[in-house]
């Protein structure tokens, strides 16, 4: 994953968002910024053994090219461009059994997280407040959202308990 300067692209077209799939691995490749000034990517490629859970760990553009030399043209032109990259592993995470603590409340991945797929996990995060909103009490005159969550139950998980 990395965000860099359109201009390295060198005049290559890219399209406003697109999808590349293949058999073992996909990435997606889309302007961030309105002027087409910025481009991010994100791939999705099996690498056995690798673990490490940061958000900081640098990945190493060869090998990201090598992931998808049998790639379209317009794929390629992409990971040959970028300065450098960043990676993480995809791991597995139960549910966490209490969503807030005091006025604390946690939404969406953070608390019942998911392998990631086209933003599931910030989809999830909006979900969770809409839930929230729509029943929370009209009555309280307990601060939101705790008072709201607090009888929550979402998909088998408790947002709040015992407080």
């Amino acid at each position: 994953m990395t965000v860099f300067p359109a201009a390295l692209l060198n005049g290559h077209a890219i399209g406003d968002c697109t999808k590349w799939l293949g058999p073992d691995r996909h990435i997606v490749i889309y302007y961030v910024k309105p002027d087409r000034s910025e481009v991010h990517f994100v791939t999705s490629q099996p690498e056995p053994g690798f673990t490490a859970e940061s958000w900081s760990a640098m990945g190493d553009v060869k090998e990201l090219r090598a992931a998808f030399a049998d790639f379209h043209p317009q794929v390629r032109h992409v990971p040959a461009a970028c300065p450098a990259v960043h990676k993480w592993a995809l791991v597995d995470r139960d549910p966490l059994p209490r969503w807030c603590d005091r006025n604390v409340t946690l939404l969406g991945d953070a608390c019942h997280p998911m392998t990631p797929y086209m933003a599931q996990g910030a989809a999830m995060a909006i979900e969770d407040a809409a839930s929230a909103i729509r029943r929370r009490p009209c009555h309280t005159t307990r601060p939101f959202p705790h008072s709201a969550l607090r009888s929550i139950r979402a998909r088998g998980h408790r947002f709040c308990a015992g407080k």
